[in-house]
Formats: C-alpha cells, structure tokens, sequence
C-alpha cells in the first residue's frame, strides 16, 4: 500500500473502524468468554455480542489496540509510517506526521506495536544453517552509575549485550552476480541479555530454533554444549584470529549487527537499555519481511489485531496546588491524557527529581517532566514555590512560574465556595 491508496481507503475514523471490524471478522473472530463463534455487531456500541454467553466484546478488545484513547485512524497511520520505509522511523516524526499535540501517547503506541512485532516473530522458530554471535549495542548510561567511572570492554556500562542468530545457508546454485558473500540469508532474531553465560545462551537459543539447527558460532566458550545440550543437531567452532575469516563464516550476523547499529545510531542517536529490545524488534520485523513491499502494512495490520501489547511504562507529571489543598486525582488524568494516575512512592522522588521531601520544586528537576498548575494561580500577584530544600522558598510572579515551568494552566480539584 502507498501514500495514495492509504488516504484513498482510510479517509476517516469512520472507514478506518470499518475495516478494523472487517479484517477481525474475516481472520477468525470468537468470544473471549465462551469461546463462541456465533457474535452479532453492535453499530451504536462498537462491540459484539456472543450468542452464547451474552459477553460483550469492544471493538478493539483483544488487540494492540485496547485500551487506548488515541483513534484508530493515528493507529493506521502509524503502522503505514512504520512499514512504508525499510529504514527506522522516530516516534517524534511519527507524532508530526499525525498532528498529535502530546508526544508520550505516540510513544507508548509505537513502542506496542514494535511489541507485537516481536511477538509475532516468536511464533517462527528458526531453522537449518545458522550463525550465532553476540554483538554489544551502545545504550545510554544508567542513572545511577552516571557517576561511576566507564568502564572498557563488555563491561561497560553504556553497553548493552545483544545475541543474534541467522538463518544462513549455501544457495544450490551459485549466483549470476558476485556478493561480498556466497552465503544467502533467510530470518533472522536479536535478543537482548543479561550476561553470557552458557546458560543464559543456551536458553535463549533453544527458544528461539527448532532444536534441529546446524549452529555455528565462534570459539566463545558459552557455545561449547549446545549440542551435547540437545539444542542444536550439530554444532561447527570457527576458531581464527583473522577478523577477515570469520566474518567469510559469520558473515550475516555481522552484517546484521551493523545495520542494526547504524540504523538505531541514525535514526535515535542514543536509547535506554530497557527499549532497545523493542527497537531490535522493529529491525528484525522488516529484516524477516524485506520482500513483502507494499502489503507489509497488511502484515502488520494482522498483527496488530492478533496480539496485545504487554508494554507498559511509568508516565511522570507533576502538579502544582495551592498547599491547603489535595489533587483530585481523578481531574489530573484527564488533563494529562491517561486513565488513571497516583502518587509516586517517597521513596522514588529523590532519585527521580533530584529533591527531597518537603524540598521538591516544580524547577530545576533532573530532567523536565509535563506540569500542570491550577487556575487559581492567576489570582495572586506571587507564588511562593520551594528552592529545593526545605525552608527555603522563592517568590515567583505567576506568569514566570508558567514560563520557567513550561506548564499547562488548568483545574486539578474541585473548586468550592466558602
């Protein structure tokens, strides 16, 4: 699908629910109660109803979808953006693109459906000759070891462990052209770990082949019992101190490992370990379907209405009221755009902004986090907000507090007349 015919099929809200329901009804749709396949749609309330068992099923209940407040079209749109190029996409382009104000909803939506990408990928095991490496992916540096000196090697704290596997085998016939290898290359996986301990290999290859693989890998000693272990059929050790050598052997997982660095190092420049999986999931998606062109967005459409997301992360914010009063908690989810909210632990908020109790500031956090005031705060000439430690406050004019503190004016409990 082009840029042409997405607009000319998906021209509205309305056209993109019809053809979620559509494609659910025509893949295989069933009660998630009962098991029932006897479901009869509801125009007014979006959903089917089992004829069995009377449970009513939504729309998007099921998929990567539920829950989300964001339409269905900007979830359209952002699986065409993400398979309309093999190269990698930012969210915030993904958020210019679809006119959306807020970045975080964009990116939670994005990194669910580079989920189940993933997921969709582990339900194909890989099979026959493969190659097996490791590779070390640049990451940021964990906040609490920021201060710590770096470390060299693969220890190092901005590195982030990576175990890739290729399907990878000899073509019966030679090809007409010459390749920098001979070699072809069929599907491929990237799993981030821990360590490499023959255990944490072990595992992981096993998850992720048949069990009947041809494996061969270098002279790590991680390797050495994949066959006696069951995991592999056969098991081939390049041992060589020509970097050149090896990579005529290993050519695909190097070749992979390169890419997928330069394309994270292009599009991200730097990312949190705890997502890179998520990217690898993106980059083996496309890899493993780099001849589908334009009916990838169909792969992903199935996808995305196959499987649910188990991404979930934190959304910090923070509130400013008057101190005689408490935050409705239930008014500052709906203006910061989530379900629902609560209190972060004490026990977080000096690792998170840098104060501690009775010392935290909306100004000079560690990092910026979205803030709302209260409206109320237009009516003082000053606001008295803490410096940072308690005792000590700074008397800011209202205006300037919403400047500093680039925050949004709106209403965060129930005003009540006295």
């Amino acid at each position: 699908m082009n840029l042409l015919d997405f607009y000319r099929q998906y021209p509205d809200e309305a056209s993109c629910e019809e053809a979620l329901r559509r494609f659910r009804e025509h893949h295989g749709l069933f009660c998630s109660q009962c098991g029932g396949l006897r479901l009869s749609w509801n125009p007014s309330h979006k959903s089917w109803t089992c004829m069995d068992c009377k449970h009513e099923m939504q729309l998007r209940s099921g998929t990567v979808m539920q829950g989300s407040h964001l339409p269905v079209r900007d979830w359209f749109a952002a699986m065409f953006l993400l398979t309309a190029t093999k190269r990698a996409i930012s969210t915030k382009e993904i958020q210019r693109q679809i006119g959306r104000k807020r970045y975080q909803p964009v990116w939670e939506m994005v990194h669910k459906l580079r989920d189940v990408m993933g997921k969709r990928d582990g339900g194909y095991p890989l099979h026959g000759d493969m190659e097996v490496d490791e590779g070390f992916f640049s990451t940021e540096t964990p906040e609490e070891q920021k201060d710590c000196p770096l470390k060299r090697g693969r220890g190092s704290q901005r590195k982030t462990s990576v175990l890739v596997m290729a399907e990878s085998s000899l073509p019966k016939t030679p090809p007409a052209k010459k390749y920098s290898t001979p070699k072809s290359v069929g599907h491929i996986k990237m799993q981030v770990i821990d360590d490499f301990k023959a255990s944490t290999i072990t595992s992981k290859i096993k998850q992720g082949t048949d069990g009947n693989a041809d494996v061969t890998t270098d002279g790590f000693s991680s390797y050495v019992s994949l066959e006696k272990n069951g995991v592999a059929s056969s098991h081939h050790t390049v041992v060589t101190d020509d970097k050149r050598s090896v990579g005529k052997v290993l050519p695909w997982v190097h070749i992979v490992i390169s890419n997928a660095k330069r394309s994270i190092l292009d599009t991200y420049h730097d990312i949190k370990a705890e997502f890179l999986q998520l990217y690898l999931n993106e980059f083996c998606y496309k890899f493993n379907r780099r001849y589908f062109g334009c009916r990838l967005f169909d792969r992903l459409e199935l996808c995305a209405c196959s499987y649910r997301a188990d991404f979930k992360h934190r959304i910090y914010f923070v509130c400013v009221i008057p101190g005689e009063h408490e935050v409705d908690l239930k008014m500052a989810a709906k203006v910061s755009g989530n379900k629902k909210c609560d209190l972060i632990p004490m026990k977080e908020l000096l690792p998170l902004t840098g104060y501690i109790r009775g010392g935290c500031s909306p100004i000079g956090m560690k990092k910026h986090f979205p803030t709302y005031i209260h409206h109320t705060c237009k009516d003082f000439p000053f606001i008295y907000v803490s410096a940072g430690v308690r005792g000590l406050q700074v008397k800011l004019a209202p205006d300037d507090l919403i400047r500093v503190s680039q925050a949004e004016v709106c209403t965060l409990f129930a005003d009540t007349e006295e």
